[in-house]
């Protein structure tokens, strides 16, 4: 015969399971809808601005649409500019979170130049950066 604690345990942790699958099923669901809102947002900026356009162009249209941006220098030799369009929790546990950037990537004059306004742009993409790391 079983006794009742060990059916109470059983139950409890079944529905504990449910309730632990139903809330990453959920997280899931919507992490891929802020994708595709991002990625939507992203075509919006490949519309407006194209390839080879230079920085002062750029930061032309970023002022109309009154649009933070900041200048990084990230994994190229030539200072990007950046803006924010989301903030998500980081998947790594030693981040707080990450934020989703549009990043447009320029060609500079020279590898170690500071931004400059004749300065082309090369690439319009989705850029995520680790926040508040350990």
């Amino acid at each position: 015969m079983i006794k009742l604690p060990a059916i109470t345990a059983f139950v409890f942790i079944l529905i504990a399971s449910l309730a632990w699958m139903s809330t990453s099923h959920r997280r899931t669901t919507l992490r891929k809808q802020r994708q595709t809102q991002y990625e939507a947002t992203l075509a919006t900026y490949q519309n407006e601005l194209h390839p080879g356009q230079t920085r002062a162009q750029v930061d032309l249209v970023l002022a109309a649409r009154k649009l933070p941006s900041e200048e990084l220098r990230l994994d190229t030799n030539s200072w990007d500019k950046v803006v924010r369009i989301g903030r998500e929790h980081s998947i790594h546990w030693y981040c707080a979170f990450d934020d989703i950037d549009i990043r447009l990537q320029f060609n500079a004059a020279s590898p170690d130049a500071p931004a400059n306004p004749t300065d082309s742009l090369s690439l319009i993409s989705l850029y995520t950066r680790p926040r508040d790391c350990l």
